[in-house]
């Protein structure tokens, strides 16, 4: 088919039509979807010629926008389009000049002047900080039913000016960006659940000042601050764990599946508590302690009367994507047992006991890898908010050898976020892609495609 002739189709679209006649409205926000192939561009093409003003198009990078501008050159000969570089500098050499980008803004900024240019495609100057990626994501995955997306970080207080500084700089361009508006919240681990560090024969360590020496108690502090926080439904991840707006699809699927195994398990639970709480056959309770085997990662050796099944169904549940493992340092999903019961839980090497072969072996033989990739559902069958710290295990924290001041010490952790802090949930694992687990532990990490 001749290029006219797909102009003149997209010409005579309804949508089309329907957009030309908002564009011209004041102060109104457009968000167009679905657009594949070269129609993105086959609807700048046409809208351009049908307005007065011409349009700036910002893509999401440079290849976007070079590909751009090729297609909208091959659909319109005569150049209504201009390229316009954000830099001029060469990238990672500072001192460098581009003569080409020199060149290009020039002859842009002169086809402005002269009224000779309808579309004006660039792409952002810098790159986005991981917080910028954190919004992005939020904003394609978790809006409520008012486009709302709330977003929850912990952080220390060193950081915490210069982190509201630089949120308040970008919020505006992104709800802009994504016709979102950005809930953000921020909260600092608790000084109160520091604990004491001894040195290496378990004797207090004194600061300067004659004060016993505290310290942070491992991130298993952040069950009271997730505590705190008034919301349904909640995904956890840590910080470092973010890849590039071009190449986060998985993770957005995958975020959105977990979610929807989380819906599905809580539906099945609340019916089942329901049923428990009016009246339930013999048959039916061996039914219910049957599932509970099945889906909700735990198994006892005996079947639990309706009221210890009631207790048991009433608690948080938490859905946790694992990526299969490739050697990296930290947690697995595992089978744990504890007084005739088993149930499933994330379990670190600090709490394995190398010392009996079994134990080494199994943790060694781990297929999966723990990637912090959790949705928790926090409400239970009344719509009222649990006490996470009741659901806790407070057996399970770790004692961690660390140093100061070049001073070996022993520092005692709580027992960890998706530890112990959750091991009285229910838990159910999921396997993830490994494109969805993309975090920054060495400076080499920034050179791999997700973060590029």
């Amino acid at each position: 088919m001749e290029v006219k002739k797909v102009i003149s189709l997209f010409e005579n679209d309804p949508m089309l039509n329907l957009l030309l006649a908002k564009i011209n409205e004041p102060k109104t926000n457009i968000k167009l979807k679905g657009l594949v192939g070269s129609s993105d561009a086959l609807t700048l093409l046409i809208t351009s010629e049908k307005i007065d003003n011409p349009l700036l198009v910002i893509m999401h990078d440079k290849e976007d926008a070079s590909l751009l501008v090729s297609d909208l050159a091959n659909l319109k000969k005569s150049k209504i389009t201009s390229f316009f570089p954000t830099s001029y500098k060469k990238p990672y050499q500072p001192e460098s000049i581009d003569n080409a980008n020199i060149l290009h803004r020039s002859e842009t900024l002169t086809r402005i002047l002269n009224k000779e240019t309808k579309i004006i495609v660039t792409y952002p100057e810098r790159t986005r900080t991981p917080v910028e990626e954190h919004l992005v994501e939020g904003c394609l995955y978790c809006a409520d039913s008012k486009d709302c997306v709330h977003i929850h970080f912990t952080i220390t207080s060193d950081h915490l000016n210069a982190f509201n500084k630089h949120l308040n700089e970008v919020r505006e361009v992104y709800e802009k960006a994504y016709c979102k508006t950005l809930d953000i919240s921020i909260s600092e681990q608790k000084k109160s659940t520091d604990t004491i560090a001894v040195d290496l024969n378990n004797r207090p360590i004194r600061n300067e000042d004659g004060s016993l020496l505290f310290r942070p108690a491992g991130h298993g502090s952040l069950i009271e601050n997730l505590n705190e926080i008034d919301a349904d439904l909640i995904f956890i991840k840590n910080i470092d764990n973010i890849s590039i707006e071009r190449v986060n699809s998985d993770t957005i699927e995958y975020k959105k599946i977990l979610a929807g195994k989380l819906f599905e398990l809580q539906d099945k639970v609340f019916s089942a508590i329901h049923e428990l709480e009016v009246k339930c056959s013999k048959k039916r309770l061996r039914e219910i302690n049957q599932w509970v085997r099945d889906e909700l990662g735990f198994d006892s050796s005996e079947d639990f009367d309706r009221v210890k099944l009631l207790n048991h169904l009433n608690r948080p549940i938490r859905v946790c994507g694992m990526v299969k493992n490739l050697g990296e340092p930290g947690g697995g999903p595992f089978w744990t047992g504890k007084d005739h019961e088993m149930s499933l839980q994330i379990v670190e090497s600090p709490q394995v006991n190398f010392s009996l072969s079994d134990q080494k072996q199994i943790f060694e033989k781990a297929t999966h890898f723990n990637p912090v990739d959790i949705v928790c559902g926090v409400q239970n069958y009344k719509n009222e908010k649990f006490d996470l710290l009741r659901f806790r295990d407070i057996n399970a924290g770790i004692i961690t050898q660390k140093s100061q001041g070049g001073k070996d010490l022993k520092a005692q952790e709580l027992p960890g976020l998706w530890n112990g802090a959750m091991a009285y949930w229910h838990t159910i694992f999921v396997e993830v892609p490994l494109e969805t687990f993309n975090p920054v532990k060495t400076i080499n990490d920034l050179l791999k495609p997700a973060h590029q």
